[in-house]
């Protein structure tokens, strides 16, 4: 029993470290991972997402660059219908079940997270902003 225990507490970061890319996911795999790169973000910002019983739950918006914003379209095509695990710079960053394309440059990552955790999310995506500056814009109504 203490095997499964130990099983199911693996974390996301390790469970999708071995994911492979999403271009080259065979149609067997559950899950896939898209690399970001320095270079790809342009902004990333924590909003709250919303109010739940006393709760504040927040997201990150992200605008990716050009060139980022075309593989992740590349991406996620195969993605559908899989966990898709996003990695900043070999570091995860977030993960969701994809059902459907999104398009263009934008993007938001949610669900319950807490302000830490999507500043946390914030500060990974900043890294990787083109001119350097990883200022977070703290969290926005």
């Amino acid at each position: 029993m203490a095997l499964a225990l130990a099983l199911l507490a693996v974390s996301p970061a390790l469970q999708y470290e071995t994911a492979p890319p999403c271009t080259l996911v065979s149609e067997a795999e559950k899950s896939c991972r898209f690399d970001l790169k320095r270079g790809d973000i342009m902004t990333a910002n924590v909003h709250v997402a919303h109010a739940e019983a006393g709760h504040e739950y927040y997201s990150v918006k992200i605008t990716l660059s050009d060139d980022a914003a075309e593989r992740f379209s590349n991406a996620q095509q195969k993605a559908l219908g899989r966990d898709l695990a996003i990695f900043a710079d070999g570091s995860f960053v977030s993960r969701a079940y994809w059902r459907e394309r999104v398009s263009g440059s934008k993007l938001q990552i949610s669900g319950a997270m807490s302000l830490q955790e999507a500043l946390e999310v914030e500060r990974k995506l900043l890294a990787l902003k083109r001119n350097g500056n990883n200022e977070s814009q703290g969290a926005t109504p």
